[in-house]
């Protein structure tokens, strides 16, 4: 997997949100999910989904997903990637 790839852009925004919300994309369509109450986002790349699900979650929180569910990363580190 080549960094910049659509496979490595979903897997960063699934490690980072995919407690919160159902994530898929590639090939123009970008797609998260609300796992509470299946609010659909869609993007036409992983940028803009990035911004669209971070504008969500400030705006309504997703709940985590039960007690033993894993914390978020934090997503305000905007610029920076690995």
């Amino acid at each position: 997997m080549r960094p910049g790839t659509a496979t490595t852009m979903l897997d960063d925004l699934q490690f980072h949100w995919g407690s919160a919300y159902l994530i898929t994309g590639g090939a123009g369509c970008w797609v998260a999910q609300r796992r509470d109450d299946q609010r659909t986002l869609t993007a036409t790349g992983p940028a803009a989904l990035r911004e669209l699900i971070t504008e969500d979650d400030e705006a309504r929180p997703v709940p985590a997903a039960g007690a033993d569910a894993l914390p978020r990363r934090s997503h305000r580190r905007r610029g920076r990637h690995r």
